[in-house]
């Protein structure tokens, strides 16, 4: 089975910030996040607001 990848276009200011919460869940967990892992962490705070 093949991986698809998919292409999101951003801002620099979007990724920046994208990036400090990278960082954040890293330094939480102490592992590797990819960004699939930074977007999924804010879906899921994004639906505990609603």
């Amino acid at each position: 089975m093949q991986n698809m990848v998919k292409t999101l276009r951003i801002s620099d200011a979007n990724h920046k910030e994208m990036l400090k919460v990278q960082g954040e869940i890293q330094a939480k967990s102490g592992e590797f996040t990819s960004m699939d892992d930074v977007i999924a962490e804010l879906v899921k705070i994004h639906r505990k607001r609603k």
